[in-house]
């Protein structure tokens, strides 16, 4: 395990466990760009590779967890983490991995994404994958960011806050789940953060037309950088809502489906 050098100059270190997105608009691409952009650094550990473009994901392949495991030891080896984010995780195996890695780290926060299907409806993961995100990696979350629908995958539950209270027992810290796929309004998404023995707390953000290829990325990321840099739950919630916010008002048309984020808008 690495030691890490004494140096407030340094950013702080985000390992993303993340797939790689051939459009550059989500996945560990997302990645990089969102964490450079909130003043980290970040560190790829590339779970799965993807046949996809703007509209939808085609195919997943995950890499091999012996090869991911031998990266992960000769990243860690050299680089001490301030941080980790976790994307699409490619298999349960994968998953086992990354909760053994983290268990290394326990000053780090974690923030999941549980990404769980693509934007184009293609699904992401497995009963087992599911069951692992659950019972290996929840309770090693700091934050946790489903969407409404993926929210409901994890636990069953259709209210929100009976959803997001299972997740807790799992042993997460706190739920951020966010509220795009809600159409109560028009020009205002609500989204509801949940910490243990707290209650609950609506954030808010303007409401863009369009879809996007890479929102849940970008929020993670950002986020995961947020609490690198020791700022509060809440607060890293917070600016994590309006930097992504910012990147989807100054998403391109790369191709002829969602809208790529930019994330260097400043």
């Amino acid at each position: 395990m690495a030691e890490k050098t004494d140096n407030s100059s340094q950013p702080p270190v985000i390992v993303c466990f993340s797939g790689l997105d051939p459009t550059g608009g989500a996945g560990i691409q997302a990645d990089i760009e969102a964490i450079k952009a909130n003043g980290g650094h970040c560190a790829s550990l590339i779970t799965s590779l993807t046949v996809q473009n703007t509209h939808n994901v085609k195919q997943l392949e995950p890499i091999n967890t012996s090869l991911l495991a031998e990266q992960t030891d000769t990243l860690l080896s050299d680089i001490q983490p301030d941080g980790f984010k976790l994307g699409v995780l490619g298999s349960s195996e994968n998953a086992a991995l990354i909760a053994d890695t983290i268990k290394q780290f326990p000053h780090c926060p974690v923030v999941l994404d549980p990404v769980l299907a693509a934007g184009g409806g293609t699904a992401l993961t497995t009963t087992q994958l599911v069951e692992a995100i659950k019972h290996q990696l929840l309770p090693l979350t700091t934050i946790c960011t489903p969407n409404t629908l993926e929210l409901q995958q994890l636990t069953s539950k259709q209210p929100i806050n009976q959803a997001a209270q299972l997740l807790l027992e799992y042993g997460v810290a706190a739920v951020l789940a966010t509220g795009g796929h809600l159409l109560d309004s028009a020009n205002t998404i609500q989204h509801q953060l949940f910490i243990n023995d707290q209650p609950a707390q609506a954030l808010f953000s303007p409401r863009l037309p369009g879809e996007f290829h890479g929102s849940g990325c970008t929020l993670a990321s950002a986020l995961a950088t947020q609490l690198a840099l020791k700022k509060s739950i809440a607060l890293a919630c917070q600016q994590g809502l309006d930097f992504t916010y910012q990147s989807l008002l100054n998403a391109v048309k790369i191709g002829s489906g969602q809208l790529i984020p930019t994330r260097h808008f400043y």
